[in-house]
């Protein structure tokens, strides 16, 4: 019953602190839009079919109890609705009411809807022959693709594609340069730039924007590649069996291996990431060490909203301790997920202490 009503406190503690919090929040407005629209799925034994709310909007599609939701695919915007279907051998697209096909296969993506809903691009199969389809644009043939994706924008898209033993990336349609191996391609924030890793022979680089970077042994674009604001990137590269962060194509110190985070701050100012040296971890900021410890918790550093502030969590044996803003906060017990304010001036998580939960609030137990 103790731990009972100690859960039970805690869930009050939590509520009252975001119950005020929120109402302490000048800054943010929020105001109800007559226009938003949402819509809803009606499911029944027979038919499965989107409708909006409002009844402004016509249905985007009606389905039949035959179709195997697994390839269902709804863009973003909840606009428009794919699916494929079997008739005998063949396979066709379903989509907006309209259907593609037939086709010997389609690719398991079943369809990719740009961000804001107006494109579209499938993959389909004829014979050995893969085929790409962008807008109702057919490319190819190839003989593989991949890591097809569009821009933030939704006005570009890129993927990888191979013509027998060589690689390349094709981008709105115009093959790049080929190579033994092409990674997927990653577009920056402001859909202006792209970045991949590719080989040739023994040896990995980057290319940014069609210029190729230094050679490495291994190299791997993380999926936060480019800063949020487009203007720097950072890769994991491997030389002579050592890890190291390479930014804007200046490599940092080498580390015995990485530890799976590599991302700039909000603001792109600087860059965060993690790594070993023998059986410590280091969480590294612009090169400035900070430790050792056992380990840093995954899915940190975290930061506030306006980059300025940052909150971790490492551990030293079975101890837990915080670390905002450079100030050691515990030890505790198995600790709980952090929150920056929306101002970025407040901070809270929760903490086990022996047997008894807490909210701690800007550093003080409350």
């Amino acid at each position: 019953m103790t731990i009972i009503r100690e859960h039970i406190r805690l869930l009050v503690l939590i509520l009252i602190f975001f119950i005020l919090f929120a109402t302490s929040l000048a800054c943010v407005l929020l105001t109800p839009s007559s226009e938003t629209e949402e819509t809803t799925f009606l499911r029944s034994s027979a038919t499965l079919t989107a409708v909006a709310d409002t009844h402004t909007e016509t249905p985007v599609g009606v389905l039949d109890s035959t179709v195997a939701e697994e390839t269902i695919r709804i863009s973003e915007d909840r606009r428009r609705l794919a699916h494929t279907r079997m008739e005998g051998a063949q396979y066709f697209l379903v989509m907006d009411q309209f259907e593609y096909g037939p086709f010997d296969g389609i690719g398991e993506d079943i369809v990719i809807f740009s961000p804001d809903g107006q494109r579209m691009a499938y993959v389909f199969y004829e014979g050995d022959d893969i085929y790409i389809v962008i807008d109702e644009e057919v490319e190819g043939p190839y003989q593989a693709y991949g890591g097809l994706t569009f821009s933030p924008d939704s006005q570009h898209y890129a993927y990888r594609a191979s013509h027998g033993d060589h690689e390349h990336i094709v981008v709105d349609g115009i093959e790049q340069q080929s190579y033994d191996q092409v990674d997927n391609p990653h577009f920056s924030p402001n859909s202006q730039r792209i970045l991949y890793s590719a080989r040739d022979g023994d040896a990995w680089f980057t290319v940014l924007d069609g210029e190729e970077g230094k050679r490495y042994e291994d190299l791997g674009v993380n999926l936060n590649g480019f800063s949020p604001d487009s203007k720097r990137y950072a890769v994991i590269a491997s030389k002579h069996g050592k890890s190291m962060v390479v930014v804007d194509g200046t490599e940092g110190k080498a580390y015995d291996a990485w530890g799976g985070l590599l991302v700039f701050t909000p603001d792109s100012k600087h860059v965060v990431y993690g790594a070993s040296r023998g059986e410590k971890w280091f969480l590294i900021i612009d090169e400035e060490e900070i430790g050792p410890y056992e380990y840093v918790a995954q899915g940190h550093p975290i930061f506030s909203p306006d980059g300025k502030r940052i909150a971790y969590l490492a551990g030293d044996g079975e101890e837990f301790y915080y670390y905002i803003d450079g100030k050691e906060e515990g030890p505790y017990d198995p600790a709980g997920a952090i929150v920056f304010s929306p101002d970025s001036q407040r901070v809270v998580y929760i903490a086990l202490d022996g047997e008894e939960w807490f909210v701690i609030l800007d550093g003080e137990r409350i």
